[in-house]
């Protein structure tokens, strides 16, 4: 396993396969054990606790599946106090996501975590499924780079940037990158099923 070390942002990871960001159980450890991969990262983390977007979250179309989980999490409180601990049995290489409406809860977050053992943070400014925050405030370039610069002066571990397809990689990275660690290309790719006899969605 050793050859397969990969380092990056002073991390050295076991391998290159990580836990995404996303829906999970622990019990996911029984189907796989997670401290083979090199590392785990968080569904998405918010100041108060989230309960997501109402049913359906799931769609089957006939080329894909098309999902609306929204933000569904415990809130940081829950999360440090509960979750955490446990994922830290599972794999010791943990990456927790992060999202917020506005950018004082990313810094309470980070804030909060700073003094745990957690490897680095995801920034989510992308997740496309949630009424404030996510896709909008990655959109807004002037209000994401300054709370990139603010992040960076209060983040004790590295910040890994969370971008989606509707984002203008080529104007936005190079003005991140003096503040960021890493990105994580891409999140949901917004996207609608249509009846098309009626001309509505299903």
């Amino acid at each position: 396993m050793k050859r397969l070390e990969v380092k990056a942002f002073g991390v050295t990871f076991r391998n290159p396969i990580l836990l995404a960001s996303g829906t999970w159980s622990p019990r996911l450890n029984e189907l796989y054990p997670l401290s083979m991969l090199g590392g785990l990262v968080t569904k998405s983390i918010t100041v108060e606790p989230c309960e997501g977007n109402p049913p359906p979250r799931i769609w089957e179309t006939e080329h894909g599946v098309l999902n609306s989980i929204g933000l569904e999490n415990p809130g940081i409180d829950r999360f440090m106090n509960e979750v955490l601990p446990e994922l830290e049995q599972l794999n010791p290489i943990i990456i927790v996501s992060i999202a917020g409406s506005k950018p004082e809860e990313f810094y309470t977050m980070v804030e909060r975590l700073n003094p745990t053992n957690v490897t680095a943070y995801e920034i989510n400014v992308s997740c496309p499924n949630v009424a404030r925050g996510g896709i909008e405030l990655g959109k807004d370039i002037a209000s994401l780079l300054d709370m990139a610069r603010n992040l960076y002066k209060l983040s004790h571990k590295p910040l890994i940037y969370k971008l989606s397809i509707v984002h203008d990689i080529d104007q936005i990275v190079p003005l991140l990158t003096p503040y960021a660690d890493g990105l994580t290309l891409i999140n949901n790719v917004p996207a609608m099923a249509i009846e098309l006899q009626t001309r509505k969605p299903q």
